[in-house]
Parts: structure tokens; C-alpha cells; sequence
């Protein structure tokens, strides 16, 4: 043993003894140590990872006169970015949902706003510090781009106009029917407006212009198919008798004489739902269009709508873009407001995107999440598709070509890494079945033809897969039906018996021993019908297996499923829907609950206490927690995906590096301390072997040597 002496070193000297200076270095190479491997995480707080944007994004606004300021229209709030979208921060009134969000060209702190719960107008002059709602209903909403007081919108039914900046409205809509769906302003005879229209229950369709200002409307629906409904519109900025208008499933129409005639303009343009029509402000030949459901994806035309050509394969698959805008100044740089996946940006013209989430309010559901184990800042998360992050969260890329829509679980390969599997169980006519990527995610090819709900790797054996009643012991290439089906929750593995394993049901626990060919129950203990959703087994004990319940939290085996105890204690939520066990310490293991967080114990169950208490939503309201991955290489630090906040992750230490106490002086105390946190408990073990002169204690130039050795063994355990 060794005892912690209080020699005094003084961190701050510039002179001083080669002792004091060496431990001064030692203090900076741990505090640039600690900070790398921590990341961006903050110690002991729950940090979002995104993928971000939540299910729910509704408009973004680009701010003419400083392109790199948008606001954006979230279930959350209008928020800001100031960095072309690379972090957000709220702009107040967190409460109201918002579809819609535009800026007044000439006076751009001056801002409008659509509420989605209660369609109304709000409106800010200070950039969306503070918010008034001016209690007039709307949809719809325009601004005349050369007097901005003047607005229109539509409010139910009717299209009402307000030349006061919101203050008051009167109606404006003589001649036009009563679904209006979409308006758009000629930026250089602004009396002259477009208005789409139609519904699904029948309503009169097509398109309807005026050109005094929203008095009287004159149908100009020449060319259009009967009943369409309009939901999009996009007029060319410099020959503004050019327009084109987004038709519910009939694609793409042009128009070159101010709406008198339409025309089809489809040729490559798979998607006919079009929800979303941008021009490029510089090149008014090339646009784009944004789709949904079948076909669904981003095209873009570079002969004024003659011919598109898809980019799809840039996105994930299977994204109905819902808006789109281009920033002033440049062709290149794009924003997409996306069904499921946020924000995406592009700075080379459609051709690749990326997520720009970090901030918004996350209502995503992330139901399965992998770390790659030799370089953990490479995440994998289900969110319908997949998504990739190679820096640990910060941003995010689709990484889904091939696998469409409906992923439900991805398995990596331990051994091979770029290799990975993901479980599909069909989207809206995507192909279901177990798909496989050898390129980490470039390009998914699908290996087994079927609906499944879960994949996972046999660990020794990473060419073993189970996919509910399936097997492959030839990595995907071949496929069997087993009598052991593991589609509800990940099966348990013996990594001393791979043949062994255990799986989940809607009634206990089925155990088999001969690779799924057989299985048979093993529930005493375990309440009657309980629903296992989460299994995990003891990596050094295989004959200890912890069940996770649905309302009965977690039971615990030490003889292979032969009889369970319950293992609640300190457990303040029982429906456990995620488990998971450090594979360093395999005492320690971790629970998520559906709306009480992330507990853990320390000591194989017998003990719970909660991991910080601060894991939400996007609302701020406690989310359930679906899955749960560790870091291989640094335990403390734990990714939650959960079902309505995103990805979320959390550094755990209770120490910090350097002059804890405040003193101006670092003590080998708190050296000791820094080794602690930046190389970890197992390293300073070796402490002891350095108390080379027999005084039971460990004097400077022995912590040197020994801090020396740990790093030289970190490096050697994959560390940096």
C-alpha cells in the first residue's frame, strides 16, 4: 500500500526545482488528456448528441442580410443560429410550437411567426428575444419584399391581408375558393400574388392570381390536372413570368406566361408528391424540389425544369423533404427541412448533406445506437435509417444508402468494424429484412428477406447473427429458421458457450443451448406473463444473466437461468427497457427506465442510484430511455438513445485535474487524483511498485515514474 503524502508543488512557477516543473507538466499533459478523451461531454450532465432537429422541424428563415443567421420554426420554440446552422440557441417562448417562421427583408430583426398548436401570428422586433401574439389565426404567411408591413395570410379558409405589420387584418380573397395551401409574392410587382389551392376532401383546386394586391382572384389553372391540390409554389426572381408550382402526386408544373398556361415538368422526377420548389437566385435555370412519400428525396433541374436528376442517394433513405432554402450570396450552400432528420445542409449544391441540429430541441427517437470499438468517437444510431458521426456526436451524415426506411436495430462487427447489420421491418414500401454494409455504412445490401425487430453479432463468433427466428453462421450469407425467436429484445450470449444463449418474450426468459435449434423456458422466479425487454450477460461469469421487465424492473440469474431474484433495490422506475454492462467491470452495470433515467449499480445489481437526473426530452419532460451503449475504451462514459430526446451522452467523474481546491498549488494528493480520472483506477495500481525506497509512501520523482508507466500501458490499451 501507499499513502498519499501533502508535499506542495507549485503549479504556477515558472522556476523552481525539476520536481516542480516535471509536475507541473505532469498536471498539463493531464488536463490536455483528461480533456480529449472526455470530448465535448460534461462531466456528471447528461449532453444531447443529437442526430437533433426531432421528428419535428418546420420552416427555416435566412436572415438577407447576414446569410450566416437562421432562425428556425421548432415544436420548441424559434430558435437561432448565428454559424450557417452549426449550433442553435432559443430565442424565447419555448412553449409554442411553431410551422413557420419569416423575416422582414428590409428590417430583419423584425420577425414573424405561426403558432402549429393554435395557428396564430406572433411577431418579435428583437431578432425572437421576445414574442407578442397577435391573436390573429393563420397558415399561410407572406411578406411583401418591398413594403414589409404589408402581409398575407391565410386563416381558415380565407386569406386575409394586413398592411400595418400584423397589428390588423382584413380580409382579402374575392373570387378565391376555400383551401388555400399555398401563396407566393412577385418579388418585382408585388400586388401580383399566386395562390395554391385544393384538399382532399375535394375542394376546388388549382392555382388562383391577383394583381391588385389580394382584392380580386382570376382562376389560371389552364394545363393542370383536374382535382390537384397545390402545395408549393417557386417564381423565378429575375423573369418573374416564369413559376413553377409543387402539385400533390402529379409532380412538377411550369408555367412562362404568369400562370396563363401550365405545362408538366417531370422528366426524372420520380417524386410526385411535392411539398417543397427552390430557385437559385444566381442561376435561375437550376432548381430543386423536395418530395415525399413514395419516391420521396431531393431533385434538382438544371434546364429550368425540362430534366431533374435524383439525390436521393445523398440523403437517408427515404426523407420526405418538407422545405428547402438557399442562402443568399451563393449557389452552393442549401438548407432542407426534413420529416425525421432535422435540418441538412449542403455546401456543394445538393450533391452531399449533413445534419445541422446541434441545440434544437431533439424529438427524435433513437431505439439503437453502436460505438465503434477500436475508434469510439465513430457512432452509428438508428433514426429510421442510419445515421454516422465521426467525432463522437458532434455532427451527423446519412449513412443508409441501400437500406431504406423502418431500421429498427444495428449490430458491428466487434472484429471487423466497417462491417455492420441493420434490422428493417419495412417502411412506407421499402423492402424489409436484415441489410448489410462492408463499408461502414457507404453502401447496405439486403442478406435476408424479412421483417425482423433485432440483429446482434455472437461476439466470439462475429459471422454467427440471430435475427428473431433466423440464424446465419456465415455472416448473412446463408439463413435458417430456429426454434428460438430473439425478436423482442437483443438474446443474452455465453461467450465461454456461444451456443448458449437466452432470449426475451412476452413471457420470461427461453434459454438454449444448442445454438437456437431448441429452447425451453426458464422463468422461476420471474412473475407470471413478465415481458423481458432487455437481456445482458456477465462477460466474465457467464452463468450470471440480468432480464430487464416491462413494470417489474430487473431480475438477476447466477446459475444460468436455473432460478431469478429480483435486484431493485435504490431501482426508483421498474419498466426497464435497456441494459447494459461495463465491459471492464462487470459489477457494474447500467438500467434505462421509461421516465426515471439511467440507473446504476456497482456492486451486480444489489444496489441502484440514478445517473444524474437531468435526461429529457425536448420539451424538458422526463423521456424513456431505449438503449444504452458504453464506450469500450472509456467506460465512464455511457450514450443513452431514447425515445422522444435524441441521443444523449454523459461523462461520470466526481474528481477534477489540477488545483482542486482552489489553492494556487497542486498537491501530489491531486496529482494522484489527475491520474485517477485521465488513465483511469486499474492504473494506479502501479503506484506501489514505485516506492523505491521502502518509505511506504510515493515522493515525486516515483509518481513520475509511475505516471510514465501508465501512459506507456494506456497507449498500449488503445489510449492517445
Amino acid at each position: 500500500m501507499y499513502r498519499r503524502p501533502q508535499h506542495r508543488l507549485h503549479a504556477q512557477s515558472t522556476t523552481g526545482t525539476s520536481s516542480q516543473i516535471t509536475a507541473r507538466l505532469i498536471v498539463a499533459a493531464l488536463l490536455c488528456l483528461s480533456l480529449a478523451r472526455a470530448g465535448h461531454a460534461t462531466l456528471n450532465v447528461w449532453t444531447s448528441v443529437g442526430p437533433g432537429g426531432g421528428n419535428y422541424i418546420g420552416a427555416v428563415a435566412i436572415d438577407p442580410t447576414m446569410p450566416g443567421t437562421l432562425y428556425g420554426a421548432t415544436a420548441g420554440g424559434i430558435y437561432r443560429s448565428t454559424d450557417r446552422g452549426n449550433s442553435w440557441s432559443s430565442r424565447g417562448n419555448t412553449t409554442t410550437s411553431f410551422s413557420l417562421v419569416a423575416i422582414d427583408p428590409q428590417t430583419p430583426s423584425t420577425l414573424y411567426a405561426v403558432s402549429a398548436t393554435q395557428p396564430t401570428v406572433f411577431k418579435s422586433t428583437d431578432a425572437g428575444l421576445s414574442w407578442s401574439d397577435t391573436g390573429q389565426p393563420a397558415g399561410v404567411l407572406v411578406i411583401d419584399p418591398q413594403t414589409p408591413s404589408t402581409l398575407y395570410a391565410r386563416s381558415g379558409n380565407t386569406l386575409l391581408k394586413s398592411t400595418d405589420g400584423a397589428d390588423s387584418w382584413s380580409p382579402s380573397g374575392t373570387g378565391l375558393p376555400d383551401s388555400i395551401d399555398s401563396l407566393v409574392i412577385d418579388p418585382q410587382a408585388p400586388r401580383i400574388l399566386y395562390a395554391g389551392t385544393g384538399d382532399v376532401f375535394g375542394g376546388r383546386g388549382g392555382v388562383f392570381k391577383t394583381t391588385d394586391g389580394g382584392a380580386s382572384w382570376n382562376e389560371m389553372s389552364a394545363g393542370l390536372p383536374g382535382g390537384v391540390i397545390v402545395i408549393a409554389f417557386a417564381i423565378d426572381p429575375q423573369t418573374p413570368t416564369t413559376l413553377y408550382a409543387g402539385v400533390n402526386g402529379s409532380g412538377v408544373f411550369k408555367s412562362t406566361d404568369a400562370g396563363a398556361s401550365w405545362t408538366a415538368s417531370n422528366i426524372g422526377l420520380s417524386g410526385t408528391y411535392v411539398d417543397a420548389l427552390v430557385i437559385d437566385p444566381h442561376m435561375p435555370s437550376t432548381l430543386y424540389a423536395g418530395a415525399e412519400y413514395e419516391g420521396g428525396g431531393l431533385f434538382k433541374s438544371t434546364d429550368g425544369g425540362a430534366t431533374w436528376q435524383a439525390h436521393i442517394a445523398a440523403l437517408p433513405d427515404s426523407t420526405y423533404v418538407l422545405s428547402l432554402a438557399i442562402e443568399p450570396g451563393t449557389s452552393t450552400t442549401l438548407y432542407a427541412v426534413t420529416d425525421g432528420h432535422g435540418l441538412l445542409r449542403s455546401t456543394d449544391s445538393g450533391a452531399t448533406w449533413t445534419t445541422r441540429n446541434a441545440g434544437l430541441p431533439d424529438y427524435t427517437s433513437v431505439p439503437a445506437v453502436a460505438v465503434n470499438p477500436s475508434t469510439p468517437s465513430t457512432l452509428y444510431v438508428v433514426q429510421s435509417g442510419v445515421l454516422k458521426s465521426t467525432d463522437a456526436g458532434t455532427s451527423w451524415s446519412p449513412s443508409s444508402a441501400g437500406l431504406g426506411d423502418g431500421a429498427s436495430a444495428v449490430a458491428l462487427d466487434p472484429r471487423t468494424p466497417n462491417t455492420l447489420y441493420a434490422a428493417t421491418d419495412g417502411g412506407f414500401l421499402e423492402p424489409a429484412g436484415v441489410f448489410k454494409t462492408a463499408d461502414a455504412g457507404a453502401s447496405w445490401s439486403i442478406v435476408l428477406s424479412a421483417a425482423v425487430g433485432i440483429v446482434t453479432i455472437d461476439p466470439e463468433t462475429p459471422g454467427t447473427l440471430y435475427a428473431d427466428t433466423f440464424k446465419s453462421t456465415d455472416a448473412g450469407l446463408s439463413w435458417s429458421n430456429i426454434a428460438l425467436s430473439v425478436g423482442l429484445a437483443v438474446p443474452a450470449l455465453d461467450r465461454r458457450m456461444p451456443s448458449t444463449l437466452y432470449a426475451g418474450t412476452i413471457d420470461g426468459v427461453m434459454k438454449s443451448t444448442d445454438g437456437g435449434r431448441t429452447a425451453s423456458p426458464v422463468n422461476t422466479g420471474l412473475p407470471a406473463r413478465t415481458t423481458i425487454s432487455a437481456l445482458a450477460a456477465d462477460l466474465r461469469t457467464p452463468s450470471t444473466v440480468y432480464a430487464a421487465t416491462s413494470g417489474g424492473g430487473v431480475f438477476k440469474t447466477t446459475n444460468a437461468g436455473d432460478t431469478w431474484t429480483p435486484v431493485n433495490c435504490g431501482l426508483r422506475a421498474i419498466d426497464i427497457p435497456a441494459l447494459v454492462i461495463d465491459p471492464q467491470a462487470p459489477t457494474t452495470l447500467y438500467a434505462g427506465s421509461k421516465g426515471g433515467g439511467v440507473f446504476k449499480s456497482t456492486d451486480g445489481g444489489a444496489n441502484w442510484s440514478q445517473v444524474s437526473a437531468d435526461l429529457h426530452d425536448g420539451t424538458g419532460q422526463p423521456t424513456a430511455v431505449m438503449t444504452l451503449a458504453i464506450d469500450p475504451l472509456m467506460p465512464s462514459r455511457l450514450y443513452a438513445g431514447t425515445s422522444d430526446g435524441g441521443l444523449s451522452v454523459i461523462e461520470q467523474t466526481a474528481a477534477c485535474v489540477g488545483d482542486c481546491d482552489g489553492s494556487g498549488v497542486v498537491t501530489v494528493d491531486e496529482l494522484i487524483v489527475g491520474v485517477d480520472i485521465a488513465l483511469g483506477d486499474a492504473f494506479l495500481d502501479q503506484c506501489s511498485a514505485f516506492d523505491s525506497n521502502g518509505d511506504d509512501q510515493v515522493g515525486v520523482t516515483e509518481l513520475v515514474e509511475a505516471v510514465n508507466a501508465a501512459l506507456n500501458g494506456c497507449r498500449g490499451h488503445g489510449g492517445q
